[in-house]
């Protein structure tokens, strides 16, 4: 059983068992994390990946001479606005959102 990334809270050290353990950085279980810290409970979240948002993920491609390109893999739209937790997340960590053309509220992740 590999790890690719440990995310702990600020009072979880080496050594201390949390008080919840967290499997899986994607969107739920970053959601959990966050939860758990604004209450200040202690936390550690497991993920096998080496990067967090589990199926919201961007690769990069290409080289300077003929431009870096950048592909979504993954979840990349929000559907709808406001009564949209996934959006209210986004707002609240200050991710960038756009309008989709033709639409009138937030629609897609970037």
């Amino acid at each position: 059983f590999a790890v690719g990334i440990l995310w702990y809270s600020r009072s979880t050290t080496w050594g201390h068992i949390p008080r919840v353990i967290v499997v899986g950085a994607g969107m739920s279980g970053m959601s959990a994390a966050a939860t758990l810290a604004e209450n200040g409970i202690d936390f550690l979240v497991l993920e096998a990946r080496n990067f967090t948002g589990g199926r919201m993920h961007a690769i990069s491609f290409g080289s300077p001479v003929v431009g870096i390109h950048q592909v979504e893999v993954g979840a990349n739209w929000i559907q709808g606005g406001h009564p949209n937790p996934i959006f209210q997340a986004a707002s609240k960590l200050g991710l960038q959102t756009i309008i989709e053309p033709g639409g009138n509220r937030p629609g897609l992740y970037s």
